[in-house]
């Protein structure tokens, strides 16, 4: 707060010229003002102190660790895919592991919610020594169902119940240049129903491909279409919303999948 200094009149015969009738006082004006000053400054440092005032510093960070390893037996000689989601509905994942260095199918477990898995079957339609395994819903049901791959030109999708069995399936095709490798599952042009997207491995006289397949529903797809991967030897595929469009899928609003979109949403990973 400012304050004034006033001063009286001088007496009658004074040379000096009479101040005006209010002035600030530079002096006093300085000290308030450091006044002002050093009580902010400690009121701030009271307030960084309160615990009411500010957060509580924060405590040691939670450490993520986990329990001992749990291995069990593979049902099939040197397995290099798996995959896991819950077949049955009971609450604990179940597995699927595949072996392309045999000639076993795939074969799946189902989980008892401890880390064990039991009453493994291979009673599931999949091709001939698949080397990839995928859970998810492809007929948009409720049920995953199971998606193997082997370096062929087609793919099997055994549709699952709900109960952990696989009554019926469907072989895609992916063209006669496009040796199947792995596949993703998401709606890809926005119509609610799954579509499948997935890679090739290029042939003799051309890079590798990728391949979309756009649902119709009622387990029925379009031709598939083919795309360059920018590689010959795409492997992997994942389908997502990279830029935060709220867009997670791989063609463009013509569904005519230029390669700017494609590359924009999905992600292929290569060998070469």
């Amino acid at each position: 707060m400012l304050t004034f200094a006033t001063q009286a009149p001088r007496a009658s015969g004074d040379p000096r010229p009479d101040p005006a009738p209010e002035s600030i006082s530079k002096g006093g004006v300085i000290k308030r003002i450091t006044l002002i000053v050093a009580l902010l400054i400690l009121a701030s440092a009271l307030l960084a102190g309160n615990p009411a005032q500010t957060a509580a510093a924060p405590g040691p960070q939670p450490r993520v660790s986990f329990a001992k390893a749990i291995t069990s037996h593979s049902p099939v000689l040197y397995p290099n895919g798996l995959a896991a989601g819950d077949l049955n509905g009971d609450g604990f994942a179940d597995i699927a592991v595949v072996s392309f260095d045999n000639s076993q199918l795939t074969w799946y477990g189902l989980g008892k919610g401890n880390g064990h898995f039991d009453h493994w079957s291979d009673k599931v339609p999949a091709v001939y020594e698949p080397s990839f395994v995928f859970f998810a819903d492809v007929d948009g049901d409720g049920n995953l169902d199971a998606i193997t791959t082997d370096f062929e030109p087609s793919f099997t999708v055994a549709f699952g119940d709900g109960k952990g069995h696989f009554p019926s399936y469907m072989r895609p095709n992916t063209g006669n240049t496009c040796p199947s490798v792995e596949v993703a599952v998401a709606d890809v042009n926005g119509d609610g129903i799954p579509d499948i997207v997935g890679t090739c491995f290029a042939d003799i006289n051309g890079p590798g491909t990728v391949f979309v397949l756009l649902g119709e529903g009622n387990r029925k797809f379009q031709k598939v279409m083919h795309f360059s991967s920018g590689g010959q030897e795409p492997y992997g595929i994942v389908v997502g919303d990279l830029n935060q469009d709220g867009i997670s899928r791989c063609d463009s609003s013509q569904q005519r999948f230029p390669k700017s979109k494609l590359r924009e949403h999905c992600g292929a990973v290569g060998q070469g």
